[in-house]
């Protein structure tokens, strides 16, 4: 048995045409926003990150003092 393709060229196919374009498009919306929300989630800086380094610095300082206190 061989396999053909059906062409239609009917009113189905605008709607197909259509509704693709719609998916595409919200496709391409979806990606746009997560992309965005990796960008905003990865740039930590300034007086928050500070802190943060900050206490890690004074918590190991103290774990080593602690370690030669006697």
């Amino acid at each position: 048995m061989a396999t053909h393709r059906i062409n239609h060229h009917g009113p189905d196919d605008s709607l197909d045409n259509v509704v693709e374009q719609h998916a595409s498009k919200r496709l391409k919306k979806i990606q746009e926003e997560q992309a965005k929300a990796y960008e905003r989630g990865h740039h930590h800086s300034g007086l928050p990150r500070f802190f943060m380094n900050l206490v890690v610095i004074v918590a190991v300082v103290l774990m080593i003092m602690m370690m030669f206190w006697k």
